[in-house]
């Protein structure tokens, strides 16, 4: 019997609470019982997405068929890197450690970062030879980025490539 009563007790709350929407009185937004009116809440500009500035990332193929990668922020000297993989394999040079500046224009223009780096290696192992980095990045968005990579060995030759990315895509920030 107290399952029973229990039971009819339930269902008539669930009823009620399920029609209560229907009793509220039509276009004064409130229940009965209910004296405060609901206060619209302004919407909320969105914020910005989340950027990091002071920072250049990313890689690709240069112009010339040299793959490339680097990571460097601002603020950080000697925390960033970069890579560098000759076309045909037979040059590979890693820096751990390198500089970012962001340069500045007289004119607008796409935004760029210089990364420089005396402490490069060009090779593995014992057989590394120190190598000097200085490379140029232009964010033009997702296509028409360019990079300008200028290497010079301890015997003055100089190994560089510049132009329009072929494949891949460089963030500066």
């Amino acid at each position: 019997m107290r399952r029973q009563l229990f039971a009819t007790a339930v269902s008539v709350a669930l009823l009620f609470g399920a029609a209560s929407p229907v009793l509220a009185d039509p276009g004064k937004g409130l229940a009965k019982g209910h004296d405060k009116v609901a206060k619209p809440k302004p919407a909320k500009d969105p914020k910005p997405p989340k950027t990091k500035a002071g920072r250049v990332n990313g890689g690709g193929v240069s112009f010339n068929g040299v793959e490339f990668s680097v990571q460097a922020r601002e603020g950080a000297p000697r925390k960033g890197h970069f890579n560098y993989t000759s076309a045909d394999g037979t040059m590979k040079v890693r820096c751990k450690g390198v500089t970012f500046t962001r340069i500045a224009y007289i004119q607008p223009g796409a935004p760029g970062a210089e990364v420089t780096d005396a402490d490069c290696r060009e090779g593995s192992g014992k057989a590394a030879t120190p190598i000097t980095l200085d490379a140029s990045f232009f964010d033009h968005g997702e296509t028409g980025d360019q990079v300008m990579i200028r290497l010079t060995r301890p015997d003055g030759s100089v190994v560089e490539d510049s132009g329009v990315i072929r494949d891949g895509n460089v963030h500066v920030r």
